[in-house]
């Protein structure tokens, strides 16, 4: 289903009316069995269940959306949302954040939708350096940090579909990135390890030093008494 079928679709959900014996229901649960009121609030109470379907069939199909089209809005809206008030669960939630956009611009590249790819690389700068804020101020969790993995793969791959360089873009996240990568391994250091896990921990911290990322990130990942 394409964004004009999805936008058609949802016009269609403005004129369901729900189930008379839910709303009485639900009412009548909410308010209890002698509350009376008048049918200008029957009125309200019908359009306001109508519009949160709405609202959230809307932010579903926002899932999909590219930078550019009509429904991104709502799917960085959401984004914003749950970092802003599932704190605990803020650096997780821009890490994804951060790894949706790379996905967007590969989409976008392999897709060949280019009047687009001036819009993704901008949406990925700008979260790129509003991921970098929050790595900054918080320690994350080793496993959080696959995600990351897999962003930096997304976007090695895209810079080898267009012949750019985009790692330059996001100096912001990377520098973030590297400093949660020696917090993980300052932790493992203070550890006991076995003489294979002593290799490979230190096969990654020459990685870091030679700013590969990736190759780092994989290494610290795979050691088995990384706590989470």
């Amino acid at each position: 289903m394409n964004e004009k079928q999805i936008l058609k679709e949802l016009k269609k959900l403005k004129k369901i009316q729900p189930d008379k014996n839910w709303v009485f229901s639900t009412k009548r649960e909410i308010l209890g069995e002698n509350f009376q009121t008048f049918p200008i609030f029957q009125y309200i109470f019908s359009v306001s269940a109508i519009t949160l379907f709405f609202f959230i069939a809307l932010f579903q199909f926002s899932n999909s959306a590219l930078p550019g089209e009509p429904l991104y809005f709502f799917k960085k809206a959401k984004e914003n949302f749950l970092a802003k008030f599932i704190k605990e669960k803020e650096p997780e939630i821009k890490i994804e954040a951060f790894k949706q956009r790379t996905e967007e611009l590969k989409k976008i590249v392999e897709e060949k939708k280019t009047k687009k790819l001036p819009k993704g690389i901008e949406e990925l700068k700008n979260q790129a350096k509003d991921t970098s804020k929050v790595l900054n101020q918080k320690k994350v969790k080793p496993k959080d940090l696959t995600k990351a993995m897999a962003s930096l793969q997304n976007i090695k791959e895209v810079e080898k579909n267009l012949g750019v360089d985009l790692e330059s873009e996001i100096t912001d996240y990377q520098k973030s990135l590297e400093n949660q990568i020696k917090l993980i391994i300052g932790d493992l250091e203070q550890r006991t390890l076995s003489e294979k896990q002593k290799e490979v921990l230190e096969s990654a911290k020459k990685d870091l030093e030679d700013k590969n990322l990736e190759s780092a990130l994989t290494k610290i990942l795979s050691l088995n008494n990384i706590e989470e």
